[in-house]
């Protein structure tokens, strides 16, 4: 992979486009992070514009956990926007982003 420069990236299988996760790092790192999850080869990825994750229940101030809480989330619209629109998804085994811009 290309540059050092960290980013945020979302990531899907290539063939059914479901999502896989949003991973922060060097482009040169993704497909290490990936391997954690599904096969890199198997998978695309896109660089972030701004945008976030918005969990549905509202969070819970009041109790102590050790457990990480995930409940339901859904996208902002930016990255709903960026996850439906099919252009610019790379495979990994593509040249990096920062070759484009």
């Amino acid at each position: 992979m290309g540059s050092e420069d960290g980013g945020a990236w979302f990531v899907r299988v290539i063939h059914n486009k479901v999502a896989v996760g949003v991973f922060a790092c060097p482009e040169s790192q993704l497909a290490t992070l990936i391997d954690e999850a599904v096969e890199p080869a198997a998978c695309e990825y896109k660089k972030l514009p701004i945008g976030g994750f918005i969990f549905r229940d509202e969070p819970v101030l009041h109790e102590a956990s050790g457990e990480p809480h995930f409940p339901d989330a859904y996208l902002t619209e930016s990255w709903d926007i960026m996850y439906a629109d099919d252009g610019l998804w790379r495979r990994l085994n593509t040249p990096p982003f920062a070759n484009d811009e």
